[in-house]
């Protein structure tokens, strides 16, 4: 006889807006990203899981064109579609100045809290070469 397997798949969504407003100065970006997933574990069971990222930022330009700042929060889960429980869920906000010193060289300092319960400071540069 013929037997049919079930399918694994995954299927992803990605979706983006951006928008620009007070005169060029203030830059609004949303993303967010969904991943359907279905597998079938070693016992022959089915699961069925979403994850997913939900982001926003903002960057604001001041009248000086060298610096800008941004402010970004990015919230991630997985959520198993069989039972529908919450495996992980996590909130990320981020905040941040750059500084151009030459067109190709940035400067940067950047905070980031993941659901206040660690703090982490990068501090760095950027050069590009061509």
């Amino acid at each position: 006889g013929i037997g049919i397997d079930v399918l694994n798949y995954s299927i992803n969504l990605k979706e983006k807006y951006s928008h620009v407003a007070l005169d060029n100065r203030l830059y609004l970006k949303v993303e967010a990203q969904q991943s359907f997933i279905q597998i079938t574990n070693n016992l022959g069971g089915i699961i069925k899981w979403m994850m997913g990222t939900i982001g926003a930022e903002i960057r604001y330009f001041p009248r000086y064109n060298r610096i800008w700042f941004t402010l970004g929060v990015d919230e991630k889960f997985e959520i198993n579609l069989n039972n529908t429980s919450i495996f992980m869920n996590s909130t990320t906000i981020d905040i941040g100045s750059h500084f151009l010193v030459t067109p190709n060289f940035m400067m940067y300092g950047k905070a980031e809290t993941t659901d206040f319960s660690f703090f982490k400071l990068n501090v760095g540069g950027k050069i590009r070469i061509l």
